[in-house]
């Protein structure tokens, strides 16, 4: 039976209600209780054996073993092996889930298969995959199953007109729990979900903070995704999805790629979109029909009109602004050098320039910008002090803002990445003025609350590397020890202190609106991040219910409801 949703707010209540599956432990100062916001193991009818919201993680974390994962279908906790982290479990305590997972370059293959260099822990069937160099470069697509064990050989949907081969490099996106430990020795791990394993990583030259909140913000890409369905109907240079109601151009110089059943593998930039039908920049090759996935993703597409190792002109008229793309990164999809990325250091309004690359871009480039899926930051501990870790380069850096943050992040301070606000004036290039004003662009802000007793909100500027401090914002609650906060979908979600009342804050619209009150009486306040966001999808006709879990202060209590 299909989902309809016919929720009103005016009618509908928003009811709390519990989860009946308890967390295992008492929350405590520093708990992490975070989710993947990105659909990672969705698989859209794709694979009629699994659900599809199969593998959407989130992870529960009190102490460096006292960890565990849980299971948004079934809301229940399975215990995870122990970190073996450094550090001293407290306030600083912080984590993120990012998409990308392992990489290896396949030792064989055929047109719909690849065997892995892997010690594979379970079977990650739904999940992507994206071919970064060798055969099939640039081409991205789904995972049908895998083996267990040593050299895991992985069969995907769809059949491929070139066989994988032993210069494949192939990347999973099935996930990675990220977990920051505190201390004067800290710690810095992640969980694989894939292999099921702990790696330990780098902390020299990183935060070293032992009290209030500290918050680990990733940039992962694949959070530009803006749309994820089945076609209706194709034809030379359109797809129709006669589910939808979008905004008119909504979507215009978005990616839209096939990713399964016919046509897999093609990438176009949207010229134009109807309320139901996207218009692309050039025929596809072979047209997309009711078989066909499709992803609109990426913050700006095109074909280059030239380029080289380390630059790409644009082809077609831009409304870039100097310098805008700083900090996000370039990936050819199609054409010459497809598969590569690159971090941007430049741009005019018609030039990128990026670190270079191994194979020079030229005319046939079909390229996409979007987030550094490199980087990670941290900010909190009671300090103005903003870090940056690499990931490839597994090295933390001290950032030196052009202009410092105002004052300290303190108790209950927060940190959330804007990358898909769902406003068609934060799509397009950026002009000066600042957010809330004539500035708006997604994946380039940092959004953090203040806190500390105070109602302060601080914005850090990614392309220009400075901090916009104490912006003027329509709302005047104050926050402190017990506040926890979320992103979704373009808006930031609070609740205060351990009172209960929670809160959105509407990035477009620079507001910060009252949302709901809990009434389930809360103990201690406590530091820490404890609000996560689940959807349920309906394949059958593209609808979504959200829901917002909520872990009490002190308490092992879960409650959920249902966004309206």
């Amino acid at each position: 039976m299909s989902l309809t949703l016919n929720l009103r707010k005016k009618v509908h209540r928003k009811i709390w209600e519990p989860v009946f599956t308890p967390a295992p432990v008492t929350s405590a100062a520093g708990t992490i209780f975070v989710g993947d916001n990105l659909n990672l193991g969705a698989t859209y009818g794709l694979m009629p054996n699994l659900p599809p919201d199969a593998g959407r993680q989130a992870y529960y974390a009190t102490g460096v073993s006292s960890l565990y994962w849980y299971n948004k279908q079934e809301e229940a906790f399975g215990v995870l092996p122990n970190s073996g982290s450094a550090g001293t479990w407290g306030a600083g305590a912080a984590g993120f889930v990012h998409p990308v997972g392992p990489s290896f370059t396949a030792s064989a293959g055929t047109t719909n298969s690849f065997t892995s260099t892997l010690t594979m822990a379970r079977n990650v069937g739904g999940y992507r995959f994206r071919v970064t160099a060798g055969t099939n470069r640039g081409l991205e697509g789904f995972i049908r199953a895998n083996g267990v064990g040593a050299n895991a050989v992985f069969t995907t949907v769809d059949t491929y007109a070139a066989a994988f081969d032993n210069t494949s490099v192939i990347q999973l996106f099935t996930g990675r729990f990220w977990l920051y430990v505190p201390g004067a020795t800290s710690g810095f791990n992640y969980y694989d979900y894939a292999t099921n394993a702990w790696t330990s990583r780098s902390v020299a030259s990183g935060p070293a903070i032992t009290a209030n909140e500290g918050c680990l913000i990733g940039t992962p890409a694949k959070e530009t995704v803006v749309e994820l369905g089945t076609a209706s109907a194709g034809a030379a240079s359109t797809l129709t999805d006669a589910t939808r109601s979008w905004e008119v151009n909504c979507f215009a110089r978005r990616m839209v790629a096939i990713i399964s059943g016919t046509g897999a593998g093609q990438y176009r930039y949207v010229a134009s979109n109807t309320d139901t039908i996207l218009t692309v920049d050039t025929a596809w090759t072979t047209n997309p029909d009711t078989t066909s996935e499709y992803e609109i993703s990426g913050l700006w597409s095109d074909v280059a009109s030239a380029g080289s190792t380390t630059t790409i002109t644009a082809g077609s008229g831009t409304p870039w602004t100097a310098s805008q793309w700083i900090g996000q990164q370039v990936r050819a999809v199609a054409g010459t050098g497809a598969g590569q990325v690159s971090v941007i250091t430049a741009n005019t309004t018609s030039q990128l320039t990026f670190g270079a690359v191994t194979t020079a871009f030229d005319a046939t480039t079909r390229y996409v910008i979007e987030p550094d899926d490199n980087a990670f930051w941290f900010l909190g501990g009671a300090a103005i002090t903003l870090f940056k870790y690499s990931i490839s380069g597994n090295t933390w850096a001290t950032i030196t803002p052009g202009a410092a943050r105002g004052g300290a992040a303190g108790a209950g301070t927060s940190g959330s990445w804007i990358a898909n606000v769902p406003d068609i004036a934060w799509n397009g290039a950026g002009s000066a003025g600042g957010p809330g004003g004539a500035l708006r662009q997604n994946g380039r802000f940092i959004y953090s609350f203040r806190a500390a007793g105070a109602s302060t909100l601080d914005v850090y500027d990614i392309a220009a590397n400075t901090w916009y401090s104490a912006i003027t914002y329509v709302g005047s609650e104050t926050f402190t020890t017990g506040s926890t906060w979320a992103d979704w979908n373009g808006t930031i979600y609070g609740q205060k202190d351990a009172t209960g009342r929670f809160f959105m804050f509407n990035v477009a619209k620079n507001e910060l609106i009252p949302l709901t009150t809990n009434n389930i009486t809360q103990s201690t306040a406590i530091a820490g991040a404890r609000l996560l966001f689940d959807e349920y999808y309906d394949p059958t006709n593209g609808k979504a219910l959200s829901f917002i879990t909520y872990l009490s202060n002190t308490s092992a209590q879960l409650q959920r409801m249902v966004l309206i």
